[in-house]
């Protein structure tokens, strides 16, 4: 409430002048104090009369309501010593600017003294010397002013000097002291053992960021990253390839021209009728139908269409399939990244990509803890029974390979610059072989009369 109270003035101002980054965190900051307040507030005003109530009880651990001890309850703060003293306030402000500017230009000194010592310039400057100095003055003072920046946003600027190796030891070394004060500060009951715990977490949390930044920034993270992408697309590369196949086993080339009771009477090529859990599968969840068309089709699709299919109830088997169709178009939209279109077609495409190995992640966990027939007991829990939800063992004999249905699309109208070149030097030709008629349209149409 006291907080609330004395803030809610300041609190007014940097919601006016929330354009600014800086002050829009500042708000950022009383906003959240203000929401935790109502919050508390409301909790509080529903149990006021219950003494058991935890907010009531908390509310009452330090007693300011009872004694006095004579200190000024009015707006009296250190730095101003009363409330309406401006005038000393204006006048530690100019004292404050008097003695940043010596400071600004003793900095502005120091940074040329290290531009000449990195440079080992002569005493005699040439012209080009001088400019070069100006130029690498304003570059330097530049760089300082966004390395403060991103520290006042809170973010750690790695260290070119941090070796990848010992980096990466770091962050195993700092990773395993976090877990060990975060266990010792759910375990503690002291007070002053528990703050102490608080601050040392503070300090490793800051030292593993440092770290992590240094790591994470360095050429070898992204070669090893890399490596570790390959190895696991080639360790469910076999697994993948053959769910492709068992769906196409069941789902005819020419799928959409078809509709769900056209595919539940039709005889298939092996002389048996596709089920109708199948059927219903591929006509609504209708991203499967990707699976019959060229990937070069799908490439130049707009976004949006890409976007609104379902996706809701794929199996595992069913996402193998489709992560293996759509494998290479992903590096290309993403080397398209500057094309909005192709971004949130590569957008898209890591969204499948990421929600495909948390499941292949969490199966193989699931078949290593119960083996490999699940654990049927855990009903829809069990992944592998979901995995089997739908049956794709049958054979129904269509084709397993990559057979798509080709479209036939009129040729655009729109010509390239060399069949406007083309065009025109045979509009020439033909004007000079053939001269026009005297007379016109209406010689012409007279002509036809006779």
């Amino acid at each position: 409430r006291a907080l609330h109270e004395h803030t809610k003035g300041i609190g007014a101002k940097w919601l006016k002048l929330k354009a600014d980054k800086n002050v829009e965190r500042k708000w950022r900051w009383f906003d959240g104090l203000k929401a935790k307040f109502k919050e508390m507030q409301t909790a509080y005003e529903l149990h006021r009369d219950d003494p058991q109530n935890r907010h009531v009880k908390a509310d009452r651990i330090l007693d300011y309501y009872e004694e006095d001890y004579g200190f000024p309850t009015e707006a009296l703060y250190e730095s101003s010593g009363s409330q309406g003293n401006s005038e000393t306030s204006d006048e530690t402000n100019r004292e404050t600017l008097a003695q940043a500017k010596p400071k600004k230009k003793a900095d502005d000194a120091e940074i040329m003294a290290a531009i000449r010592d990195r440079l080992e310039l002569k005493d005699t400057e040439s012209e080009a010397d001088k400019k070069l100095l100006r130029e690498l003055y304003h570059a330097e003072k530049r760089t300082r002013l966004l390395e403060k920046s991103l520290k006042q946003a809170g973010i750690e600027i790695p260290e070119d000097d941090i070796p990848y190796a010992e980096a990466k030891a770091k962050v195993a070394e700092l990773t395993e002291k976090i877990k060990a004060i975060a266990e010792k500060m759910m375990s503690t009951s002291d007070t002053k053992e528990a703050a102490m715990l608080e601050k040392e977490f503070g300090n490793v949390s800051s030292e593993l960021t440092r770290y992590q930044n240094a790591m994470m920034e360095s050429k070898e993270w992204a070669v090893e990253q890399l490596e570790k992408e390959r190895q696991w697309e080639e360790s469910v590369r076999e697994s993948n390839q053959n769910a492709l196949k068992m769906i196409r086993r069941h789902m005819p080339v020419k799928i959409r021209d078809m509709s769900e009771e056209d595919l539940v009477n039709q005889t298939t090529p092996n002389g048996k009728k596709l089920p109708l859990q199948i059927a219903r599968k591929f006509k609504r969840t209708n991203i499967l139908l990707l699976l019959r068309m060229d990937p070069s089709s799908i490439e130049p699709m707009h976004p949006s269409s890409l976007e609104s299919m379902r996706t809701t109830g794929l199996t595992l088997t069913e996402r193998r399939a489709l992560h293996e169709h759509l494998r290479d178009l992903g590096p290309r939209w993403k080397s398209l990244s500057n094309d909005k279109m192709a971004e949130r077609k590569w957008m898209w495409h890591e969204s499948l990509r990421s929600k495909f190995t948390e499941l292949v992640n969490a199966y193989n966990a699931h078949v290593e803890k119960y083996g490999p027939e699940g654990n049927p007991s855990m009903g829809n829990r069990c992944l592998v029974k979901a995995d089997r939800a739908v049956d794709y063992s049958g054979d129904y004999g269509f084709p397993e390979d990559a057979e798509f249905k080709v479209d036939s699309v009129a040729k655009s109208n729109l010509l390239t610059m060399e069949d406007i070149k083309k065009r025109k030097q045979e509009e020439e030709g033909e004007e000079e072989e053939e001269p026009a008629k005297p007379g016109g349209f209406l010689a012409a149409i007279a002509g036809l009369r006779k």
